[in-house]
């Protein structure tokens, strides 16, 4: 009898995204929507943010399919403007600076189990998936302005407010 194929868990670091002292976050949809929507009230701190992307200090970002869903959609219902949501994919998914992955079975399950075990957390699901792919790529923080990531261990750009 044949059993079921084991679980197998990504590799930590699949591909090295930065070499020596730098470091690589992941960006989350919030930074990209801020960055794009002018009435956004982190608009100035997204820009900010931009800046230091641009200059090296956060390396390339990584970012997954599911923000790439996620900036689309949401910079579309904020603007109204489907030209503002076809820039957000862009800067998203081809831009020089950041870097794609997909969200493969493995992160779906383990979002799953995450979302379904912490009770006392508000990440979305799509925010776990987020988690996991920091986890299992080490990568050195996210850039979000969604303050549910600071219940998590990942340290999170632009950090606390309060």
């Amino acid at each position: 009898m044949i059993g079921a194929p084991e679980r197998r868990e990504p590799a930590r670091r699949l591909t090295p995204y930065c070499t020596g002292d730098c470091v690589t976050h992941f960006a989350d949809s919030s930074f990209f929507v801020a960055l794009l929507n002018k009435r956004d009230h982190h608009h100035k701190k997204a820009q900010e943010i931009f800046s230091d992307v641009l200059n090296g200090k956060y390396g390339k970002l990584v970012t997954s399919d599911y923000i790439l869903d996620e900036g689309m959609t949401v910079t579309r219902q904020k603007t109204k403007d489907y030209e503002a949501a076809m820039k957000a994919g862009r800067m998203i998914k081809d831009s020089a600076y950041t870097k794609m992955t997909y969200i493969i079975k493995v992160y779906v399950e383990d979002a799953y189990k995450s979302y379904k075990e912490h009770t006392d957390k508000t990440l979305s699901f799509t925010d776990w998936t987020s988690y996991h792919v920091i986890k299992f790529k080490g990568l050195s923080g996210i850039i979000s302005f969604d303050e549910d990531f600071d219940e998590v261990d990942i340290p999170r750009i632009p950090g606390k407010t309060g």
